[in-house]
């Protein structure tokens, strides 16, 4: 209709045919009698009666004599022959067209009706009719239905006196038992329960074969692609995998044209700074005949065969609150390139590159989102109701209200404090649908492999630390005891002995925001910034290696392959005999001796007896010094014995 309105649009979805639009008219007119209802109308049932509503109070309208819309009926126009290529030519009855003087009579009727040709149903050898498009007039009903319209996701303008919505009419499907109820508020005979029993009549007789068929494959539990927008109400709670993860979604829209279904939805995440609600798009392929419902893409969940299906995501949901910090884990399992953690238009066949990862990860959502500005998950917007527009406020939810307020509460481009991390976790722990909507993606960063990517977080457990790694750190005993005093006592006496007399230095301030403990190596010591230096709390100085210091760390690295399964080895001489395994407890304290002789770093020596543990293993060999020797040669070809002056 051209009618000169600028119809709403969704923001960030670029879809066509949105089913309804809005015709700029004249005010209407009073009503004459009530309509009677046609039997079977309170009967009407729905697979979504679960949204009803607590009713507002009941709108009232006055209106003045001859006003457009003001009769309580409703007038049907039939697409007669055509007058020209690119418009309709409706009539009240085929064939003539609509007369010129009839015209007041119709503008004054409260629901016009529009028939095409294309029906399936057949009287004698004449086709019948279908309705493809429904104009309500009439203010009364208008401005009584505008919030229920509002609820199912139909933006309508105060300010707009008329209403054109086309087939299949699925605003006007989903808003349908509440527009029965609304209709009981208002005393039978008055203005507006007259003008909401036309409606109430027009929806029953619009909607009678949709609800039986749908009722009829909803018990069956399949669907068809014709019925498939029966299925998808705004804010319905819908199921689906996610790179091969169970995940519940919010239906924001669900569109559909011949070749395929679109489905947006939104989701609970953390993005770094806040939690809050981002969106993910699914389309649905078109398909001949009948399907399970359970077989598509997305899919309510009240049609998922695990009942306990909610309370895993809910728990799921618990273990991602416990992420929204700096986190330093251990990981086994796939994880996803760095990547959104949904695209907004999601494709089942788009191949995500994965990655098995095993070892220590740190999970860091908020250093994500800096180190890969290309991926970051952009949240829906929570300001106040007079910035949004009448489109983005059709689509809010009890959801996105929520995180209205914990938005408030942060500050952008920062980490949350941790006094905001107990708050998010207080307020998100009661919210049971938030945690099932929750994402299950953690950004993080692998050490073993180093990219950033999306860890799956039941995945994620803590870290085994090795208790002994202390006893073999080779150091003065009084450098390792103050070692271990300044990270033990770490971060305790901070507010007694402040960092300096001048706070709020500018130089090197992200190593100065960092509040864990650094560990940093380097050969290159005179290389190093002084300023730098500077912020370094403890130095450690290792010189070189003694004899005595080689000998040990020689123990330490042998002694660690008792970790490892002892392989099955003959020995050199008589290959059917048992093996026998040399480790450093077998090794004769000259042999001991002998290898620390060598001058090789700690690094070196550990890659030797790797390496010779190696070709003991690939080769069916005993370890011994001979094998060590050899390995020395192999891994450090320029290595030497130290002069008997420097065994000490």
């Amino acid at each position: 209709f051209d009618d000169g309105f600028d119809y709403p649009y969704y923001p960030d979805v670029q879809w066509q045919d949105m089913g309804f639009e809005f015709h700029g008219t004249t005010p209407a007119t009073t009503g004459h009698g009530p309509a009677e209802h046609e039997p079977g109308v309170s009967e009407f049932t729905t697979n979504i009666s679960n949204l009803m509503f607590d009713m507002p109070e009941a709108p009232q309208v006055e209106l003045e004599e001859k006003d457009r819309g003001g009769n309580a009926l409703v007038q049907t126009f039939y697409e007669g022959p055509a007058r020209c290529k690119c418009c309709t030519n409706w009539v009240e009855k085929p064939p003539p067209g609509i007369p010129e003087a009839t015209q007041d009579r119709y503008d004054q009727a409260a629901i016009r009706i529009y028939r095409k040709k294309g029906g399936t149903k057949m009287y004698g050898s004449i086709l019948s009719q279908r309705i493809t498009e429904i104009e309500i007039q009439s203010p009364v009903i208008i401005k009584a239905i505008q919030p229920l319209l509002t609820e199912v996701g139909m933006p309508v303008h105060s300010e707009r006196h008329g209403l054109v919505m086309s087939s299949p009419f699925k605003e006007l499907y989903f808003a349908h038992p509440k527009i029965l109820n609304l209709v009981q508020q208002y005393e039978p005979g008055s203005l507006e329960r007259t003008h909401l029993d036309i409606l109430a009549q027009t929806l029953g007789e619009l909607f009678a074969d949709v609800s039986r068929e749908v009722t009829d494959l909803n018990a069956e539990k399949r669907t068809s692609f014709e019925y498939l927008w029966t299925l998808f109400p705004k804010d319905i709670i819908v199921y689906s995998r996610m790179h091969g993860l169970d995940r519940l979604y919010q239906v924001i829209t669900a569109e559909q044209n011949k070749e395929c279904f679109h489905v947006l939805c939104r989701y609970v995440c953390f993005n770094g700074e806040r939690f809050g609600t981002a969106r993910a798009g699914f389309h649905i392929q078109m398909f001949n005949g009948y399907k399970p419902i359970s077989e598509l893409l997305v899919f309510p969940l009240g049609f998922h065969s695990d009942p306990d299906l909610e309370e895993r995501l809910a728990d799921r949901g618990l273990g991602v609150l416990d992420f929204q910090g700096t986190s330093y884990r251990n990981y086994n399992g796939s994880a996803i390139a760095a990547k959104n953690d949904e695209d907004e238009e999601y494709d089942k066949d788009e191949k995500l590159k994965s990655y098995h990862v095993t070892g220590r990860v740190i999970i860091d959502p908020f250093a994500f989102e800096k180190f890969e500005p290309g991926c970051v998950t952009v949240l829906e917007k929570v300001e106040g109701a007079k910035e949004r527009s009448e489109a983005e406020k059709s689509q809010q939810s009890s959801i996105s209200a929520i995180f209205c307020d914990l938005a408030k509460e942060s500050r952008k481009g920062h980490r949350p404090s941790i006094e905001m991390q107990q708050l998010n976790t207080t307020r998100l722990r009661k919210q049971r649908e938030c945690l099932c909507l929750m994402s299950p993606m953690l950004p993080g960063f692998s050490l073993k492999i180093k990219k950033w990517l999306s860890f799956y977080v039941d995945n994620i457990t803590t870290v085994s630390w090795n208790e002994e790694a202390y006893d073999h750190l080779v150091l003065p005993e009084n450098t390792k005891s103050l070692l271990r005093t300044f990270v033990g006592k770490h971060g305790q006496s901070r507010a007694k002995y402040p960092d300096d007399v001048v706070g709020g230095k500018a130089m090197l301030q992200h190593l100065e925001y960092y509040q864990g403990i650094i560990f940093l190596t380097t050969n290159l010591l005179g290389s190093i910034d002084e300023a730098f230096l500077s912020r370094v709390n403890l130095h450690i100085r290792f010189p070189a290696l003694s004899a005595t210091s080689r000998r040990a760390i020689w123990t330490n690295f042998l002694n660690r392959l008792l970790f490892f399964d002892r392989p099955s080895m003959a020995q050199d001489d008589d290959p059917g005999t048992q093996p026998v395994v040399t480790y450093a407890s077998d090794l004769a304290p000259e042999d001991l001796d002998s290898l620390a002789e060598w001058n090789l770093n700690g690094r070196e020596i550990k890659h030797v007896v790797k390496n010779a543990h190696l070709i003991c293993h690939y080769g069916h060999l005993n370890m011994s010094l001979d094998r060590l020797t050899e390995a020395i040669h192999i891994t450090t070809p320029f290595a030497g014995k130290v002069s008997p002056d420097q065994r000490a």
